[in-house]
């Protein structure tokens, strides 16, 4: 339980300091090409900083590889985004997909 709150403690301190970030650097950088690259690099910084959260997240238990049942789901509930699916939907689906899968025996 500590690790739990130890990693969302980070995680709020990552998503603070990046939120930090770009108020700062948008206050100093208004105009001209670094402009343009400051705002490029902070709204791919939030970007990469989910989609690492999301895929450890999806691959790995503890320190080990999660087993393809749950990037098997994860899948397809990214899929069912991609489509436009309900976000309800679409996290049903891939958890049932994962459901599934684990009781087929693949882990």
């Amino acid at each position: 339980m500590t690790e739990v709150m130890i990693a969302v403690v980070l995680l709020g301190l990552g998503t603070y300091s990046t939120r930090r970030a770009g108020v700062a650097l948008g206050g100093s950088v208004t105009t001209g090409p670094r402009a343009a690259l400051a705002e490029w690099v902070l709204d791919h910084a939030v970007i990469a900083l989910l989609v690492a959260v999301a895929l450890s997240t999806a691959v790995f238990d503890g320190h080990q590889f999660g087993g393809w049942a749950r990037p098997l789901g994860v899948a397809c509930a990214l899929t069912a985004a991609w489509l436009r699916a309900p976000l309800v939907l679409s996290v049903l689906l891939g958890a049932g997909v994962t459901a599934l899968a684990r009781l087929a025996g693949l882990t």
